[in-house]
């Protein structure tokens, strides 16, 4: 009888370690994989804006004998995304030119 019990505890234990192994990582089908249109926005650089200049951080200088004054070149408006993730990048063959993923 009693390695009745320890046959069928065995059992078990073959069956249920697995499956609760398994079960939390099985999900159902992902959603089919489609490409996104990409959206390009042109911010023309010319002149400073006042109010981005007073929000822009001053850099730190760290040569000691500039030859020229720092000054900036160009200041634009600070703009605003809203807010976004990217979970992934992908394309067939190499990547198009210019292509740089950080």
């Amino acid at each position: 009888m009693r390695g009745t019990h320890r046959l069928v505890a065995g059992l078990a234990a073959v069956v249920v370690v697995p499956a609760v192994l398994a079960l939390p990582v099985l999900t159902t089908s992902a959603p089919a994989i489609h490409p996104v249109t990409p959206e390009v926005a042109a911010i023309p650089l010319s002149g400073i804006d006042r109010l981005g200049l007073l929000d822009s951080v001053t850099p730190a200088v760290t040569v000691s004998n500039l030859a020229l004054p720092l000054a900036p070149a160009v200041v634009t408006a600070a703009t605003s995304t809203a807010a976004f993730t990217l979970v992934g990048v992908d394309w067939r063959g190499a990547a198009p030119p210019g292509t740089t993923v950080q």
